[in-house]
């Protein structure tokens, strides 16, 4: 592939992308969010997707992890998320897989929580006061 049709496919996947995500197309997908650039004019529009990893081989990616990815990189040029698509190693998350990404992280959250609580429980417990 040349690299000039390589980053046109990435164009193009971006602008597809945000119209699908925009049309609502793909739920459980974030809002879209109001984005202002440098010269202050504003507009709605994606900032990132959920996205689920695909088996491919060349790239030696495993199918089946869920991720948020960006649609834009801090330039406004297309980001991480039509690059994944292009060079096939992701696609545009399902609502259960979203779902089922939030309730891990979830679950995640609540387990790092309560060890810590329980380390912290029994740093306390075993402080010990010298004399002066």
């Amino acid at each position: 592939m040349e690299i000039r049709q390589y980053y046109e496919d990435i164009r193009r996947e971006n602008l597809r992308l945000v119209k699908d995500l925009l049309a609502g197309k793909h739920p459980g997908q974030p809002v879209p969010e109001f984005v202002t650039d440098e010269y202050g004019d504003g507009e709605k529009k994606p900032t990132s997707v959920y996205m689920t990893s695909v088996r491919n081989r060349e790239r030696e990616t495993q199918a089946g992890h869920t991720c948020l990815v960006a649609i834009w990189d801090q330039k406004g040029n297309p980001g991480v998320a039509a690059t994944r698509i292009v060079e096939g190693t992701h696609r545009v998350a399902t609502a259960e897989e979203i779902e089922a990404y939030l309730k891990r992280q979830q679950e995640q959250k609540r387990y790092h929580e309560d060890a810590d609580l329980k380390f912290d429980s029994r740093a306390r417990q075993f402080r010990v006061s010298l004399p002066e």
